[in-house]
Formats: structure tokens, sequence, C-alpha cells
């Protein structure tokens, strides 16, 4: 699959081509991310190109072509991982589909040409932890991520090495310095130019990642301990690798797992794309039931998936709101990123033409509650669901606790903006000023 990759948290490693989605858009319409969405949840949805035509334009995982040094990948690119050939043995097709460097496995060297900025990382000395990143100057979500990587820079100073490495350039290495020299109060972390997209093919595409930004963290014994997208959890990532307190053989488990069932899913996943292509929707809705039912808690991107194809494709909005309901009770349960992104999508995606404000309530609620009541991004969800039914107040509550159990000072700062805007409504604070 061309697109992006959601392999940490096993949210939106895989969804349909975007190719399929641009076709869709004049039956669904294409609506771009509402400003209200934080970054965190833009992030956090998105790591594919686009989660969903209804929410298209969202671009939180730019696609490339492995091994590639120009442009971004163009459409109809074929498939990184081959489909299982029919009436291939199980255990075969699977072991065909899965990537050759998972979590627990020894980190590959990084083969660089140029050290942009930084002290060249020769070889990952034990003891130290590293967090090698991919990334290129044209992608808009790896340019948000810039400010947060320094910011962890200066967090871990001293036990945490961070490199980003690009090839995925049009314009060539002079470009990433420039790029570079000019953002220099930006970067707090060293750059590395791929040395003819070695590294990219060694750790992108062995890892069956297709998209960037993708962050993949070294631990101490030089293996890999996680893949993901940078906001997705890398901070919580890191706090434990540093501390030795990471379970590797529990990640490495999940790990496996996830990439089994997207093993098996890969012939689903290449008749989804057809059908989406080909607007058929009903039919593509009863291919994703299937998808989900190979592993429901990983597949859990397929079920929100299923709720937007629902309410703006298929247009039964009916339907859409009882599957959100079900999920809810079900597989969503104890999931609150996904809880919080389902309460997103029916509180702010301007493709749903019908707002159930009370079942975006009860997923924050329980989103909030799975998570202790500590997780900012579900804080802040549950916050804007309470805006949205003009419950000022608690809104104003909740997203001053989002604030404060917020870590990052990027997201913090959004965050904080969002409770300006909250207390300007409810007449207790300034008028907050235009969001960027």
């Amino acid at each position: 699959m061309v697109g992006g990759n959601w392999s940490g948290s096993g949210l939106f490693a895989d969804m349909p081509h975007p190719d399929s989605l641009d076709k869709i858009d004049s039956r669904i319409g294409a609506s771009a991310a509402p400003k209200t969405w934080p970054a965190e949840v833009r992030c956090m949805a998105f790591g594919r190109l686009i989660f969903a035509a209804a929410i298209h334009g969202i671009l939180a995982c730019a696609p490339l072509a492995h091994g590639q040094t120009g442009a971004p990948v163009p459409p109809g690119t074929p498939d990184t991982v081959p489909n299982v050939v029919p009436g291939t043995p199980p255990s075969v097709s699977i072991a065909r589909n899965l990537p050759r460097l998972l979590v627990g496995d020894a980190a590959p060297e990084l083969s660089v040409a140029s050290w942009v900025r930084g002290a060249p990382v020769t070889k990952f000395e034990m003891g130290r932890v590293y967090v090698v990143e991919f990334w290129a100057t044209w992608c808009s979500p790896c340019r948000r991520s810039i400010p947060y990587l320094s910011e962890l820079q200066e967090k871990y100073q001293g036990t945490v090495t961070i490199v980003g490495v690009t090839s995925h350039e049009p314009q060539g290495l002079a470009h990433v310095e420039k790029f570079v020299r000019q953002s220099e109060d930006k970067f707090d972390y060293a750059v590395a130019w791929d040395d003819s997209g070695r590294s990219d093919s060694a750790w992108m595409e062995s890892a069956g990642q297709e998209g960037i930004p993708t962050a993949f963290v070294v631990d101490r014994a030089g293996r890999i301990a996680w893949i993901g997208f940078p906001h997705d959890g890398l901070d919580a990532v890191l706090q434990q690798v540093v501390a030795g307190k990471f379970d590797l053989v529990a990640a490495a488990a999940r790990a496996k797992r996830e990439a089994e069932a997207r093993a098996r899913a890969a012939p689903l996943r290449a008749r989804l794309d057809d059908q989406l292509a080909e607007t058929r929707f009903t039919e593509a809705v009863a291919t994703i039931d299937r998808i989900i039912a190979i592993d429901p808690p990983v597949m859990s991107e397929y079920i929100l998936w299923k709720f937007t194809l629902l309410a703006s494709g298929v247009r039964d909005l009916d339907a859409a709101y009882k599957h959100a309901q079900a999920s809810i009770d079900g597989p969503l349960k104890d999931d609150p990123r996904a809880l919080a992104l389902l309460a997103w999508i029916i509180t702010e995606d301007r493709s749903i033409e019908r707002r159930d404000l009370a079942i975006a309530e009860r997923a924050t609620a329980r989103a909030v509650e799975a998570s202790g009541g500590k997780s900012s991004a579900a804080l802040a969800a549950h916050a804007r669901v309470r805006f949205a039914q003009q419950n000022i107040a608690e809104a104003v509550a909740l997203q001053a606790r989002a604030v404060e159990f917020e870590s990052s000072k990027t997201i913090r700062a959004e965050y904080q903006a969002r409770l300006d805007e909250y207390r300007a409504a409810a007449g207790s604070g300034p008028k907050p000023g235009p969001r960027k």
C-alpha cells in the first residue's frame, strides 16, 4: 500500500490508497481538516496520507517511494509489500507480507552521505539511546515535528541523540542545507543526508513504513524499541527507555501481532482500494468488516474508517451512529486515542450532516475514564465536545486539565490557546488572537 504509517501504536497503520480517496471526492466532498482540530489529534489520527475522503486534505504523513531520492511517490506506484498470491499457504502468505525489520530487532547501520547539522553518528554506542527520524523539507507534518524533536533533544540531553534523516528531496542536498540553515533556530538535533537512499531502504522499507515522519527508537542495547509517528507517544517511550523500565519483550510481541494481522489483511486491503476507486461503498463497508474481524484491537483504524464511510460515503447516518455506539462499548472501549478521534470526527468533520453530540460525549467520557483522567488528548477532546454542547464552564475546566497534563511545550501552547478561546466564550478571559 502506498500511503503513510501508523506503526507505533497500531492506529492507522494501513489505510486505503490515496488514489482511491481522490476518486471519491465528488461523491463524498473534500473537506480540509478543521483548524479547530488540535495538532496532537491531527498527528495522532492521520499517520496515513489521508484518513478518509470525508476529511480529505489532512496531510499528516507524506507517501514515499522507497529508494528514491527525488520527488514524492506519484499516484499509482506499486505496493511496496506484495499482496498474497491466491492459493499460497497461510503461513507462507503471512511471512511474505511481514516487514523485515520489527521492534526487538537489532538496529541497522546508518548510511549517511553528508551531515547537514550536528555531530556525526558513526555507530550506535552501547548505553546510549537514539531516535532516528525520517523526514523531508516538503512534508508539512515533518516540519511541525521539528520543534517537538528539538524539545525532546533538550529534555534528554546527555542520554538521547536524535538524528533526522532525509533523502526524498526533489531539489537535493543543497536545498536541505539551505532549509536547515534558514531554520537553524528551530533545529536542536543532528540532520543527515541519506547515502543514495540506503538508510531509507534499511530502515523504512525494511520496517514496512511508507510515510513520513517516522521515528525509530534505538535502546541502550542497540535494538529497535519503538516505531511510530513522533507525536504519537515518542516522549512516553523515551521516558521508559531512558529509565530502563521499557518492556521490550511486550513491545516486540505487540508489534509482531500487529504485523501478522496486517499481513493477513493485505489481500483485503487491495480489494478495498478497488472498491473505493469504483465508489462501491456498500461493498467497501463489507470488506472493512472482514478486515476488522481479523483482530479488532489491532484494526481499530478501520473501525473509525467504517464510521466515516457509512456517514459520508454510504450516507447512512443511522447505521454510522449505531456502529459508533457499538464500538464505544466494544472494541474501542479501552482505546482512548481512537475514542477521542471518533469524537473529533463527529464534532468537527464538515462532511457529517447531522452531529450526534451525545455519542461524541460518550466516546470522550470513556476516553478520559480509560486513560485514568490524565490523558491530555482525551481531556482536550472531551472539552471540545462539551464546548460544542454549549457547556462552556465544563469545557474550560477540562481544557485547563489538558494544559496541566500535557508535557510537550509545543502542544501545551496550542492547548492554552484553546483554553483562552473557551474562557473568552465564557466571558472570563481575554479575546484569543488568530489561530495559526
